[in-house]
């Protein structure tokens, strides 16, 4: 899979930044018009799916939100969740126009990019980008909603601006830049570098380990979800150390203070009789709206809809490839959601519950969807479906480590 260099016609004259792509399925070309736009990839008709796209992804929160909310037990869990979700927000637009753009958008154009510290000097990227790095940080409070040790309102301040504003666009620099060791460069194997070329016969060590992460699966959810196993760690560590010291204290000399067990097994505690305590309704209404959501999220990072080359001579035009990252996705969450519901079934008649666990069959179907983000313009309709069932397996073998580990992630943020 790479993209190479091609020369612009006369009408496109204005433009430098043509391309051809060709792998999988489908390739493209396009040398974009140079509108009103300062990045020459963005002619009106992109601008506005750009923008659209950046404006639903943004109510991803609203899902994140919906989905927290339900886990929680009582009303003051219930409001701090709100309220660390607002915060998020908040921290995450001062990271990122204070920090984090100025890192990030070193991977668009360097010809029509010119990024400064504390400013927006590309309005359309600065918002879309945004909204990338405010999720990451919101994804984060679901793994404390019902922890022991709660995230306070500094804390939580402090964590959404340092992910937008200094962590994500870090890891984004690393996948996705133009420079010459990204671990993905397909966006930007355009000859933009001159020590650059993708049509290498035999490349380096370096330039033939690179990932294919369109969307975001490792810049956005993977760093959400790894962040907050650090925190669910760090309450761990907090409450060992308490727990250990009034052992110690209470217990005579010579005494020693064990850990309590599990006494329920692993299907016991994933999928309890009850058939769990969460509130269905708007755990539901929350994955439906994330659902939705993703459609902007993987889509509109094609950041184009439109290609000046004739149609008729491509077997999937450019403007297919939102509708192909759009089937992938559908295919993703069906498999993995079937999949799922297979699962919580056989634990429902292994353990005679009153009924299926609806929290896991959700799980489910996000997990497929943060999986086939990476790859949703690269892969095959039936390769999307094993994606969705392989990413519940890994989701299951997550949750196994946290059971072993006794680690305290309410919405299952890590695995």
């Amino acid at each position: 899979r790479h993209l190479t260099p091609t020369s612009c016609n006369q009408a496109m004259s204005n433009s430098n930044w043509c391309f051809n792509y060709s792998g999988c399925r489908y390739s493209w070309n396009t040398c974009p018009n140079n509108d009103v736009h300062n990045d020459v990839r963005y002619n009106d008709a992109s601008a506005a799916w750009v923008l659209i796209a950046a404006i639903i992804v943004f109510f991803m929160k609203a899902g994140f939100m919906l989905v927290e909310v339900s886990f929680a037990k009582t009303v003051k869990e219930r409001r701090n969740v709100v309220i660390i979700k607002h915060m998020d927000a908040f921290a995450s637009a001062f990271g990122f126009f204070l920090i984090g753009f100025d890192t990030i958008a070193r991977y668009s154009s360097k010809e029509s990019v010119h990024a400064h510290f504390f400013s927006a000097s590309n309005p359309l990227l600065w918002f879309f980008k945004f909204t990338f790095a405010s999720n990451a940080a919101t994804v984060v409070g679901g793994c404390l909603v019902t922890n022991t040790y709660k995230m306070r309102l500094p804390a939580a301040f402090m964590s959404a601006f340092v992910i937008s504003g200094i962590v994500h666009p870090i890891v984004a620099l690393i996948i996705w830049s133009d420079v010459a060791h990204s671990l993905s460069p397909y966006r930007f194997c355009v000859g933009m570098l001159p020590d650059y070329n993708c049509t290498l016969a035999t490349p380096s060590f370096l330039r033939s380990m690179y990932v294919l992460d369109f969307a975001g699966s490792g810049a956005v959810h993977m760093l959400g979800g790894t962040f907050g196993l650090v925190l669910c760690l760090f309450a761990k560590l907090k409450h060992w150390r308490q727990q250990n010291q009034s052992t110690q204290e209470a217990t005579p000399i010579g005494a020693e203070g064990a850990e309590v067990v599990q006494s329920e097994g692993f299907w016991d505690w994933m999928y309890p009789v009850s058939g769990g305590d969460e509130a269905v309704s708007e755990a539901a209404l929350g994955v439906i709206i994330l659902w939705f959501a993703w459609f902007a999220f993987n889509c509109g990072s094609t950041e184009s809809v439109e290609s000046p080359i004739v149609k008729s001579s491509q077997q999937n035009p450019y403007y297919n490839i939102p509708a192909i990252i759009a089937i992938n996705m559908i295919m993703a969450a069906a498999s993995g959601g079937t999949f799922a519901i297979l699962i919580a079934a056989w634990a429902q008649a292994r353990l005679r519950a009153s009924s299926i666990n609806a929290n896991e069959v959700a799980n489910g179907v996000l997990s497929a969807l943060v999986a086939i983000t990476a790859g949703c313009a690269f892969v095959d309709y039936w390769g999307a479906c094993l994606i969705g069932v392989f990413a519940v397996v890994v989701y299951h073998l997550g949750c196994w480590v946290e059971y072993r580990l006794h680690i305290e992630d309410t919405a299952r943020v890590f695995p």
